[in-house]
């Protein structure tokens, strides 16, 4: 499976009140132009259902994408109740425990890594069960290189399109 990765910040990612409506209108641009340069067959991303409730979120752009295209699409984010039984912790919740100090910032960071690493390992799964081939898959910035590296050690083709849309490439 090739997988061309994007990152950016979640409030690009999804139209929500905190959004800069101009700079998703420009995004959801480059995911279409991108889908289209490389032939891709879906758009995932890094993105549930809660998390649109969460965060008031009207619509993703990867959907918006998938959706003008024609393509398959999945929200590839675990759901709260996915998270607790795969045992992922929230981030801000683990630096909460840092900040009234009941744990030291090295095991802080050591928790949000392993609950990265298990929030990935999902959503490759997710893309497996997709059956398409390639895939466009947008996530958060901090997450694009280790999601690629993931893809590679399991043996499927990744490339980063951009690390931290629109900056760097």
């Amino acid at each position: 499976m090739r997988v061309f990765v994007v990152g950016t910040e979640h409030s690009i990612q999804a139209r929500m009140p905190a959004s800069d409506s101009s700079l998703c209108d420009e995004f959801l641009a480059y995911v279409l132009n991108q889908s289209a340069q490389h032939s891709v067959k879906a758009i995932a991303e890094e993105w549930s259902g809660e998390s649109a409730d969460a965060r008031q979120a009207t619509s993703t752009i990867a959907a918006e994408a998938a959706d003008a295209l024609h393509l398959s699409y999945d929200s590839s984010d675990p759901d709260f109740a996915t998270r607790n039984s795969l045992e992922i912790e929230d981030r801000a919740g683990v630096r909460l425990e840092l900040a009234r100090r009941r744990i030291s910032e090295i095991e802080a960071d050591e928790r949000i890594a392993v609950s990265h690493e298990r929030r990935e390992s999902h959503w490759l799964q997710r893309l497996l069960q997709l059956h398409c081939d390639p895939i466009l898959f947008v996530c958060g910035a901090e997450h694009v290189r280790s999601f690629a590296r993931l893809l590679a050690t399991h043996g499927h083709e990744a490339e980063v399109l951009f690390e931290h849309w629109p900056g760097l490439r």
